[in-house]
Formats: structure tokens, C-alpha cells, sequence
């Protein structure tokens, strides 16, 4: 049986990614022609990190999904800089098979945070009907005046 990943488990697995890709970089920040590749896949990759970490610490269900929506965007933006990096030859040989790993790291916390985006939004959605549903209509269909109550 698969046992759920909690958490702190993908924060410390975002983190994980991110090291190892500022690792990855690190060499290819010296030349000119690799220098922008290199900070913008260490830029996408730390996002990923941090930006999981503050919607973890969101102060509600919709904060929550509009950060985690920039947490998949930023994952995303990690697999497109590793694909592109790869396809143009900026990474060494020597490094391929480490940004192969990465890649897929990359694809799987993007394909994690993807389904934890649709969840959380058809939760706050959910909600929303409830509590429209709850809410006492007056007769014109709208809620009553609070002057009026």
C-alpha cells in the first residue's frame, strides 16, 4: 500500500529539487551563453520551493489555491527550462543523466501540484455553492437589505 505524502514531505521533496538544480547550474552561471537558461531554471525551480512553503502557510482555502496555481506554473516552467536545456545543449554530457533525473522529478511535482490545484478548486467552489444554498433568499431573489432586516 502507497502511503500518502504529507506536506512536509513535498516541501522537503521541493527543496531536494531545488539543490540539486542550483548544483546543476551553478557551473553554467560563468558563461554568457548559458547564464540566462541557468537563472532562469534555478529562478523556476526555488519558486517551486518557496512558494509551496507560503501556501502551506495560507490563512484560507482560496489562498491557498492561488498559490498553489503559481506552484504549478513555476513546476511547470522548471520542466520547460530543463527540456529546453537539454534539447540545446547547454547541459555538459557529463551532467545529462543527472538533468534526465531532474526532469522527471520536475514532471512529477508538477503532475502532483496540478492535481492538488483542481482538488483544492473544486473544494473552494464546493464551498461557495453551500454556502450560497444556505444563504435566506428574499422574494425578489435577492439576499435581504441589511437596512431593511
Amino acid at each position: 500500500m502507497l502511503r500518502r505524502m504529507t506536506s512536509k514531505d513535498l516541501r522537503d521533496r521541493t527543496m531536494r529539487l531545488a539543490v540539486a538544480i542550483h548544483q546543476l547550474v551553478t557551473p553554467l552561471f560563468r558563461q554568457c551563453q548559458t547564464r540566462h537558461s541557468a537563472i532562469q531554471l534555478f529562478r523556476a525551480s526555488t519558486s517551486v520551493a518557496a512558494n509551496y512553503r507560503a501556501a502551506c502557510l495560507g490563512r484560507s482555502r482560496r489562498e491557498f489555491v492561488a498559490k498553489i496555481g503559481t506552484v504549478r506554473e513555476e513546476a511547470d516552467e522548471t520542466v520547460f527550462w530543463l527540456s529546453f536545456m537539454g534539447k540545446a545543449g547547454i547541459v555538459p554530457s557529463a551532467d545529462a543523466p543527472e538533468a534526465a533525473r531532474l526532469k522527471d522529478a520536475a514532471q512529477q511535482l508538477a503532475r502532483i501540484f496540478a492535481a492538488t490545484y483542481r482538488t483544492a478548486r473544486k473544494k473552494l467552489i464546493e464551498e461557495r455553492r453551500a454556502r450560497r444554498a444556505a444563504k435566506p433568499q428574499s422574494p425578489g431573489g435577492n439576499p435581504p437589505s441589511p437596512m431593511t432586516a
